[in-house]
C-alpha cells in the first residue's frame, strides 16, 4: 500500500512539473515575440533605402504583422531589395508586394514630376481631359507599326491654357508632339477640343517609331507658358533625362 501511494504522489508531481514547464515556455515565447511595428516605422525604413529614393512611390498597409506594399518601383531588382528590407524588420511575418508595378526610367521619372501636379489638378477639378482616339476603354493600348497616334485634348474649363504634349520612348528619348514646327500656337481657350496628330494638311501626323516597347505620353495644361533654358522651340527629339531636368524647373 505504501508503494502505491508513493507512485501516485510521484505522478502528481510529474504532471504538475510538466504544467509548470509548459507555462514557463509559453511565457518566454510570448515575451520574446516582437509586436507588429507601426506603419510609420516601416515607411521610415523604406525611405532610407536607395531602392525607394528615386523613381519609386510606395504605400504601406499592415494587418496583423502582414505588410502589403503598393505603388511603383523602377526594377524587379529594386522590388526584391525592398521586400527583403521590410521582411527583415523585427515583428514582420510576411510581405505581400504583388501590387507593386515595375515602371522603368525615364517613365518613372516623368511620373515623379507630373503625378503631384496631376493630383492637384484632380483635387481642384480643372477639367483637363485626354483621349487616345480609337483606343477608348483600353488600360494598355497597343499600337502597331504604321498606325497613327492621335490624341484628343479637352482643355481645362476654368482657364485659358498652354498645352504641351510629349511622347517618351523606350530608348530614353522624348519627342515633342505639340507644339511642333507646324502647330506652334499652343495657347487655347477654356473647354477647347484639340486633336494632336490628326491626319490632314493642317496637322503633323505622328506614328510610333522603333525601338518598339513600353512608351508614355504626357499632356500638360498650364495657365502660364513653361519657360525653358535656353528659350528655344523644342521641335526635335532630345534626351528625356535632360528635358526632365528642365521641365522640373519650369513647373
Amino acid at each position: 500500500m505504501r508503494k502505491l501511494v508513493v507512485v501516485v504522489e510521484l505522478g502528481v508531481v510529474v504532471v504538475a512539473l510538466g504544467v509548470a514547464i509548459w507555462a514557463l515556455y509559453r511565457f518566454w515565447h510570448l515575451s520574446s515575440t516582437s509586436p507588429c511595428p507601426p506603419v510609420a516605422e516601416i515607411e521610415a525604413q523604406i525611405r532610407q533605402d536607395p531602392a525607394a529614393q528615386q523613381c519609386a512611390d510606395i504605400s504601406v498597409e499592415v494587418d496583423r504583422c502582414v505588410v502589403k506594399l503598393q505603388g511603383r518601383i523602377e526594377s524587379e531588382e529594386n522590388r526584391a531589395r525592398l521586400r527583403s528590407v521590410v521582411q527583415n524588420i523585427r515583428g514582420i511575418t510576411y510581405v505581400n508586394d504583388t501590387l507593386i508595378r515595375i515602371v522603368e526610367a525615364p517613365f518613372c521619372e516623368v511620373l515623379d514630376i507630373l503625378e503631384p501636379v496631376q493630383k492637384h489638378a484632380e483635387t481642384h477639378n480643372f477639367g483637363l481631359k485626354v483621349r487616345l482616339v480609337n483606343k477608348e476603354g483600353k488600360n494598355l493600348p497597343v499600337y502597331v507599326q504604321g498606325e497613327n497616334l492621335i490624341i484628343e485634348v479637352t482643355t481645362p474649363a476654368k482657364f485659358e491654357s498652354f498645352v504641351y504634349v510629349d511622347y517618351y520612348s523606350t530608348d530614353g528619348q522624348v519627342q515633342h508632339l505639340f507644339p511642333n514646327i507646324k502647330e506652334a500656337l499652343n495657347f487655347l481657350p477654356p473647354r477647347s477640343v484639340y486633336t494632336v496628330g490628326q491626319p490632314d494638311d493642317k496637322h503633323v501626323e505622328w506614328k510610333p517609331l522603333p525601338p518598339f516597347g513600353r512608351e508614355l505620353i504626357s499632356v500638360i495644361a498650364t495657365k502660364q507658358p513653361l519657360v525653358f533654358t535656353p528659350k528655344a522651340p523644342r521641335y526635335d527629339p532630345e534626351s528625356a533625362r535632360s528635358y526632365l531636368d528642365q521641365l522640373h524647373q519650369a513647373i
